[in-house]
């Protein structure tokens, strides 16, 4: 579970850089939706175990609407199928949690510049998924168990750049 702490503390990593501003925060996918039918930011942080659904579901969303909006999936899920479904919805990028600030900033920065981030780890199974010929069709439905997982929150810069996460609210 994401705690209050987790969400102080990416916010707090955004706000470092003068460039960018968290432009909302929810809890839900429901807030999210919401949120996303005010202003569209330039990017979102979407974590994928939400309260009342997946964080998949946004990532479609947002794709399906053309929007200009790049997805970075920030999430403890690791596993294959959930990389490929993330990438296959439309996901920019996929990051594994726990990696401290510093890898995270580099990453959304690596994000505005055209870059695809993804953690080490997801990398190397992307690649020899795409050795073994997986990837493109292999994503399986979306697990229950993510919506008793993580929350998110939305962010976006002031140079028009934005990003978003889903984590419990600014208490």
């Amino acid at each position: 579970m994401c705690y209050p702490l987790t969400l102080r503390r990416m916010v707090t990593l955004i706000e470092q850089n003068p460039a960018w501003r968290v432009a909302f925060a929810v809890t839900t996918l429901a807030e999210a939706h919401a949120a996303l039918a005010g202003q569209v930011p330039d990017a979102l942080l979407v974590d994928l175990g939400l309260p009342d659904g997946n964080g998949l579901e946004l990532i479609r969303h947002v794709a399906a609407q053309g929007w200009p909006c790049e997805t970075l999936v920030i999430s403890v899920f690791g596993e294959d199928d959930k990389v490929f479904e993330c990438v296959e919805a439309g996901a920019g990028g996929y990051l594994v949690k726990g990696q401290g600030d510093a890898y995270l900033s580099d990453h959304l920065h690596d994000l505005f510049a055209g870059g695809s981030p993804v953690s080490p780890r997801i990398a190397k199974r992307l690649l020899a998924a795409v050795r073994r010929g997986q990837g493109q069709g292999s994503a399986s439905a979306p697990d229950a168990a993510l919506a008793e997982t993580d929350h998110a929150s939305v962010l976006q810069d002031f140079g028009g750049k934005g990003f978003g996460t889903f984590k419990e609210a600014l208490a």
